[in-house]
Formats: structure tokens, C-alpha cells, sequence
């Protein structure tokens, strides 16, 4: 999100490398976890779930706050932010937990 709204075309770039490199984290994990996920008992995938998504909102929340200067560089709200996250983690949450 940041790197699309950046006017600054090396922080754009800079911002783009890192989302690039996130993207190939979270596939590796989407990748990985699910097979594992699935022979936990059911009330630890359960836990375990609960617990990834409040940590991915919270952080979210944490991030929005801390970066709000480069919020306003891109023009981007905090509640745009947290919102742009939070359809990913959705996503996410079903690759790893469906």
C-alpha cells in the first residue's frame, strides 16, 4: 500500500522490494503450515487460530501507529491501513487454516 502511494520513486522502490519479500514469506508459510496445522488436536488449531489472528491485528494496529508519518507521505489513514491488512490476513487465514 505504501509503495503505491509514495511519491518518492526510490522510496517507492525501496517499499516495493519489501512487500515483494513479504509476499515470498508469507507464500513459503501458506505453503508449509497448513499440513502441520491439520494434525494439531482441534481445540489447539482452534487456539492456535485465535491467536494468529488477534497477533496479526494487533499488529497491524502497532505498525499503523508507528509508521503514521509515512502514512501521511502516501496519504493513507490508519483505519486504510489496518482494513488493507486485515483482508489479507482473511485470505491468509483461510490458505492456512482450511
Amino acid at each position: 500500500m505504501l509503495r503505491d502511494n509514495v511519491p518518492d520513486t526510490s522510496v517507492a522502490h525501496v517499499f516495493g522490494r519489501i512487500h515483494a519479500d513479504e509476499q515470498r514469506h508469507v507464500a513459503f508459510h501458506a505453503d508449509t503450515l497448513p499440513p502441520l496445522l491439520r494434525r494439531m488436536p482441534r481445540w489447539q488449531w482452534w487456539l492456535g487460530r485465535l491467536i494468529w489472528n488477534v497477533t496479526v491485528t494487533g499488529t497491524s494496529i502497532v505498525v499503523a501507529a508507528d509508521h503514521a508519518a509515512a502514512r501521511r507521505v502516501a496519504n493513507l489513514s490508519a483505519g486504510g491501513f489496518v482494513a488493507s491488512v486485515w483482508r489479507d490476513r482473511r485470505d491468509l487465514d483461510r490458505a492456512l487454516f482450511s
